[in-house]
């Protein structure tokens, strides 16, 4: 069986000081050198996502991970199949819809003044509010307020989903990793 890297890593990368580094649903959140860098990316999603429920779950994690996959299938078949079979003006609304939708995130992290920074200073944080989430529908995750430049914004860290087995750990980690930093949680 792989080894990887535990849930709270401290490593020191060429001299650079000590950084401490968490697994989250979409990548990665460090503490270094006065800064917390989030890193995001597609395939660390879905690597963290085989990690978590495959290669760390039981068995019903690893049922969950397969269905997940199955449903995955099936909808990307049948959605091919059918855009291919369709008339065109169901082409066309089906395209509007995915458009409106996209439109609509951006309109609300604009709106919301949500960022996709990759540095924050721990001194422009402001406060860290930590939201549960729903079981089933939404995931744990963290609301980071800050001020870049005296304008407020806020970053979102989403946290796996509760069926991997971890979430708890890696979240009481992080809550940790703020107040090390004097950053308390709400």
């Amino acid at each position: 069986m792989k080894s990887f890297k535990p849930i709270r890593s401290t490593f020191n990368p060429g001299g650079l000081g000590n950084m401490e580094e968490f697994r989250t649903k979409r990548g990665r959140i460090t503490f270094s050198n006065g800064k917390v860098m989030m890193e995001e990316s597609i395939g660390s999603y879905f690597t963290n996502m085989y990690r978590g429920l495959w290669e760390e779950g039981g068995v019903k994690e690893k049922l969950i991970f397969t269905f997940s996959i199955a449903v995955l299938s099936f909808s990307a078949s049948f959605v091919a199949s059918a855009f291919i079979t369709a008339p065109l003006y169901l082409k066309m609304g089906a395209v509007s819809l995915i458009l409106a939708a996209v439109l609509a995130v951006i309109l609300y992290e604009y709106v919301n003044n949500v960022e996709r920074e990759k540095f924050i200073d721990y001194s422009d944080i402001e406060s860290v509010k930590f939201i549960e989430g729903i079981k089933l529908l939404t995931c744990p995750r963290f609301i980071i307020a800050y001020s870049d430049n005296g304008e407020k914004k806020r970053r979102y860290v989403t946290m796996p989903m509760h069926f991997v087995k971890t979430v708890e750990d890696d979240v009481e980690s992080i809550k940790e990793a703020f107040e090390e930093h004097d950053i308390e949680i709400e």
